[in-house]
């Protein structure tokens, strides 16, 4: 089960029972340094409880292809930049997540299109 919540009250209630928690790009700035701030507090709260070690930490991604708009998050405004660039500065731009400690990310893809899809799986062969 993952919980797709930062919110302190949130994770008090199921972090004792999740096997992975989740954060949108727009809560962590949509850069690996500030995942890896909102990491660190999520396993503060893991080691108070004794789960250090035992929740995956996911992370959202806002990736822009060269088609793409400034996709937006319905009525919200775009809240930080996304990633952008050749499938090798992608590729490097995801490899930080990683060394952040994400354990898994997920592209939200400006625009979300077969073609992007199509495109981004030149960046994923560049990850293995």
């Amino acid at each position: 089960m993952l919980i797709g919540s930062i919110g302190p009250r949130m994770q008090a209630i199921t972090l004792p029972h999740v096997d992975a928690w989740n954060v949108w790009w727009s809560d962590y700035g949509n850069t690996a340094d500030g995942f890896a701030g909102v990491k660190a507090s999520v396993d503060a709260r893991l080691e108070e409880i004794g789960r250090y070690g035992a929740v995956e930490a996911t992370c959202a991604v806002y990736v822009k292809l060269a088609q793409g708009t400034g996709r937006q998050m319905g009525d919200y405004p775009t809240t930080a930049a996304p990633l952008e660039g050749s499938p090798d500065e992608l590729a490097d731009q995801l490899r930080a997540f990683e060394a952040a400690g994400a354990d898994a990310v997920q592209l939200v893809v400006d625009p979300i299109v077969t073609a992007s899809v199509e495109w981004l799986g030149d960046v994923v062969a560049r990850l293995r």
